[in-house]
């Protein structure tokens, strides 16, 4: 199956825009962080969560990708990495996710895909993956965004208030014609 590109999805002028001007403002070398996609469709979650990471991958060459690479938690692996990237991809199982996760963190990625944050250790958890330089791209179900960033209420505060690393991109998409765009700059936060 072809991965994804932010040019598949039917974003308002103004949220591609906004996406055009979030992934110009990053140095090379400077992906650390969260961004979150936000939905209760799976299939739609799945694919902006791989259309970021393409274009991360594309746009930054974070250090060259010669290092760790790609690493993906799925709940059913949907695509195919290309094999010009160092990847690994896992299948979580119910009650392992942190476990898979911490494993997943030991051949120190430079992206890291959560399709789905399943519990609040998950969350928790988080915050020490991007302190390694890593760039987390994680899904949340919820039907709102104020429901998703609950999801995440009990993590360190340093995930939303750290000034240079933390939450930085929010994807909502209710469905294919209803999506939203919030950023903020690398350096600043949402």
């Amino acid at each position: 199956m072809k991965l994804p590109t932010l040019q598949d999805f039917a974003f308002s002028e103004n949220d591609r825009k906004t996406l055009e001007n979030y992934f110009q403002s990053f140095p090379q070398r400077v992906i650390s962080g969260l961004a979150l996609v936000i939905s209760t469709n799976h299939s739609l979650r799945t694919r902006l969560l791989y259309a970021l990471n393409n274009e991360w991958t594309i746009k930054g060459t974070p250090r060259d990708l010669d290092g760790g690479g790609v690493s993906t938690l799925e709940s059913k692996t949907s695509f195919s990495l290309p094999a010009a990237i160092s990847t690994q991809q896992l299948e979580y199982h119910p009650g392992q996710q942190l476990a898979q996760l911490k494993t997943l963190m030991r051949s120190a990625p430079d992206f890291i895909l959560i399709d789905k944050i399943q519990d609040i250790d998950v969350s928790k958890y988080i915050y020490n993956c991007f302190l390694t330089g890593a760039r987390v791209i994680a899904g949340i179900d919820a039907k709102t965004t104020e429901e998703g960033l609950q999801i995440l209420a009990a993590t360190p505060t340093d995930l939303l208030d750290n000034k240079e690393y933390g939450l930085d991109l929010i994807v909502f998409a209710e469905d294919e014609k209803n999506m939203q765009v919030f950023t903020g700059k690398p350096s600043s936060g949402i």
